[in-house]
């Protein structure tokens, strides 16, 4: 339901309604929990900073809406079915005209909306970081809590942080206000703060009640460029412990219509191979994935030369395309690495002039290169793999190379291989001859998209600073996260109940369901039904030599798959938390499966040591499910509870 005034704009579903006062730069009178009745947020303004200057978009006079237009979001690639509408504000900053279009977003059954500001202004403007996408007054007495999901090394651990925050400024992607009764989040839509374009020193301000959320996010933009803001979510928060209104968001935001491709067992060669892989090996490995019932096998580095979609074929020698085929007929997907930023320094290409001593930069453009290069010619950024190889970044900006990756991964999409690992994708350091930082993101955003038109789900590392994590891997595909602990002697060394915490932090900021956890069920010190279970809510990925694996052994983890089969696919359509204890050695930890509708749900319990009583009490009155015992008999393992 979508209804407007003259003066008034109102969207509402089953769970909120909100009313917008177009008198005043469309700023959201009223969030209104309809199973409470009670208004829970409202905005005192949104002021723009930039250029030096600033003006306070809610204030009468201060902005003109001069269009109102209602749609749906059927043919939105990323979102599920709901009300989409488009408001054109006409404003000036510094007396420059800008002209904003507001994007207003209300998925259906999502007790939550989405707010996205782009920008177009007739004159330049500069130093826009913090403008506020928001000022909000929260319920009374709410107590107030930032959230940080972070990415550091692949030895990182303890991924997530939660603050309490009385008064000031926090740095965070998510923040909380629960009380009595009432509550909500506001979610910082947008690459993970790490991962910025522009990094800022704060995303929330808290002064007397009222929460200032800011960040368009681009330092800078000249006339008739358009530069899109963070994205701004608000919902009703429904758990406080366990953010479950944010879950909800997330299935309508994250809307997968085949979630059977979440559900994915995935085989990758790097811990095994290296570098050393060829198309026998390949298919071998393939195949051995397919019999302990894996549908995905991932080719990692190594298949190319010195350049992103040139195979090497003296490795395959019949192209990828063949080793496509072979993997099918076992019934395993190929899948394949890369770093679509990047260049090998070893390639012709990558060399530090190229020519440009011969040319003419300002009149030519950089045609004959593909390096993202500073105003001086040199890299914008020059990365050393663990001594394997080095890369220096490509240019998204570059029409040229553009058209190559999109043409190579489309090409590869088409013949079947439509998994793909993405690594090493720092945009933060380009401000290079073609474009900012800001402009390289929304390339790599629309490239993602043919992407994902062509089929292709893509799996992002999280596990280096700098990347963009939360709407590119999720609008695409899934998260990568590493398993193992700084502290432990080399980052191969497994332990089990690290996997489970790194997805049990990273499962309180995005979907279980769409998250890759490194598993390895070839370790035959740990039982193999708790190794499998650790990856029962998401998606399993494992480095193997699948090869080395005893017939017996195979058939082992190939009976434990069929038989969770239906039960993954259950908890695939579930709100799923996390719940119980961090996991720890000798500690329980759960997670806690909510069915949409609500009233019934699946507890997934972990004994995580000898050293932990043989029964625990998971409290999820707060999700509705009462009070819950689980009783696990071995030292380390796995029960499943169903509720209601």
């Amino acid at each position: 339901m979508t209804a407007a005034t003259a003066t008034t704009l109102v969207l509402a579903n089953e769970r909120i309604e909100a009313r917008f006062d177009l008198a005043r730069g469309c700023r959201l009178a009223a969030l209104v929990d309809r199973r409470s009745g009670r208004t829970v947020l409202k905005q005192e303004g949104q002021r723009l900073v930039a250029s030096g200057a600033a003006t306070e978009l809610s204030a009468k006079g201060a902005a003109q809406v001069k269009s109102v237009k209602r749609g749906t979001l059927a043919g939105d690639p990323h979102l599920g079915p709901g009300q989409s509408v488009r408001v054109r504000i006409a404003t000036s900053l510094d007396g420059v005209p800008l002209e904003l279009e507001r994007r207003i977003d209300l998925p259906d059954g999502a007790g939550a909306l989405r707010i996205l500001d782009t920008w177009k202004a007739k004159g330049a403007l500069a130093g826009t970081w913090y403008s506020e996408l928001g000022r909000f007054t929260l319920p009374a007495a709410a107590k107030v809590t930032v959230h940080d999901w972070f990415s550091c090394s692949d030895q990182s651990n303890h991924r997530l942080q939660e603050r309490a925050l009385k008064r000031g400024r926090e740095r965070g992607i998510c923040a909380s206000a629960a009380a009595a009764g009432d509550g909500v989040f506001v979610w910082k839509e947008g690459p993970a703060p790490d991962g910025r374009a522009v990094k800022g020193d704060w995303d929330f301000d808290l002064a007397d009640g009222t929460l200032a959320v800011v960040g368009t996010g681009f330092a800078r933009a000249l006339a008739g460029e358009s530069r899109r803001s963070d994205g701004l979510v608000l919902g009703v928060l429904e758990d406080p412990a366990t953010l479950l209104g944010l879950r909800r968001w997330q299935r309508a935001r994250y809307h997968r219509t085949d979630w059977p491709a979440a559900l994915e067992y995935v085989g990758n060669s790097w811990q095994a191979f290296h570098l050393d892989v060829e198309a026998g090996a390949m298919v071998a490995e393939a195949t051995a994935a397919g019999e302990c019932g894996f549908q995905v096998y991932t080719i990692d580095d190594g298949w190319f030369t010195t350049f992103m979609g040139e195979v090497d074929r003296s490795k395959f020698p019949h192209g990828l395309e063949a080793v496509a085929a072979e993997a099918k007929a076992a019934g395993v997907t190929l899948g394949l690495w890369m770093n679509p930023l990047g260049l090998d320094t070893r390639d012709p290409n990558g060399k530090l002039w190229d020519g440009a001593e011969c040319h003419d930069t300002i009149t030519e453009g950089n045609p004959w290169n593909w390096l993202a290069r500073t105003s001086d010619f040199i890299p914008c950024e020059t990365y050393i793999s663990e001594g394997v190889r080095g890369y220096q970044s490509v240019d998204l900006c570059n029409p040229g190379y553009y058209r190559h990756l999109r043409d190579r991964v489309v090409a590869f999409a088409k013949s079947g291989i439509t998994r793909y690992k993405f690594d090493l994708y720092q945009l933060d350091k380009y401000d290079c001859l073609t474009g900012d930082a800001h402009q390289h993101y929304e390339a790599y955003r629309r490239l993602l998209d043919e992407f994902k038109a062509a089929g292709a789900v893509i799996e992002m590392d999280t596990t280096r600073g700098n990347r963009p994590c939360f709407d590119f891997a999720l609008d695409y595909g899934r998260l990568f996260l590493a398993n193992r602990g700084r502290t432990l002697k080399d980052h191969r060394w497994y332990q089990p109940w690290i996997s489970l915490a790194n997805l049990w932090d990273a499962a309180r900021m995005a979907p279980a369901q769409l998250i890759e956890l490194d598993i390895m069920p070839q370790l035959e010190e740990w039982p193999l039904d708790y190794v499998m279970a650790t990856a029962l809510v998401c998606c399993p990925l494992c480095f193997a030599r699948f090869t080395a694996l005893t017939p017996e052994r195979r058939a082992a983890i190939r009976a434990w798959i069929d038989a969770h089969a239906e039960l993954r696919r259950e908890l695939a359509g579930m709100l799923i938390v996390p719940v119980g204890p961090r996991p720890a050695q000798d500690g329980w930890s759960g997670f806690a499966a909510v069915a949409p509708e609500g009233g019934r749900g699946i507890l997934v319990a972990y004994r995580n040591g000898g050293g932990a009583p043989a029964t625990h009490t998971f409290d999820l009155r707060g999700l509705g499910l009462g009070r819950v015992q689980a009783a696990i008999a071995a030292p380390l393992g796995c029960q499943v509870v169903r509720i209601g």
